[in-house]
């Protein structure tokens, strides 16, 4: 009979230790949160788009790109254009919208033009993209 209580009681100590266990962790997450909110910036995406390599293609020219997001916020939607310039006047435009781009990720798109890039000034940018 004593053994049994001994038992119960050893069994109520570790279910008060485990629960106590769980509160500490539960309350620590809430106060990790709780200064987030207060002191942490908003997360934005970084992005930069660079041009890697020009080929001809059957619609034309192919020019692939490289979209790095260095910042801590996914860009949803993104929307890369390319502007190709002869003499100073724009000869052609070229957009693509990529899904998705992860923080601290890297993409690869294409933008097709008619002409080609390589005989003039090709300027590739991010035009905007949505807060997923």
């Amino acid at each position: 009979m004593a053994r049994k209580k001994q038992a119960a009681a050893h069994a109520s100590s570790q279910t008060y230790w485990l629960a106590a266990l769980g509160i500490l962790f539960v309350l620590g997450s809430f106060a990790m949160l709780l200064r987030e909110s207060f002191t942490g910036s908003r997360p934005v995406a970084e992005i930069s788009v660079r041009v890697d390599e020009i080929l001809p293609s059957a619609q034309g020219f192919l020019v692939s790109v490289k979209i790095t997001n260095a910042g801590n916020a996914t860009a949803a939607a993104l929307s890369v254009e390319g502007v190709l310039i002869r003499g100073g006047t724009t000869v052609e435009t070229s957009l693509v919208t990529v899904d998705y781009v992860a923080a601290g990720s890297e993409r690869d798109a294409a933008l097709f033009f008619a002409n080609d890039p390589r005989q003039g000034e090709l300027n590739v940018r991010a035009k905007g993209y949505i807060e997923p």
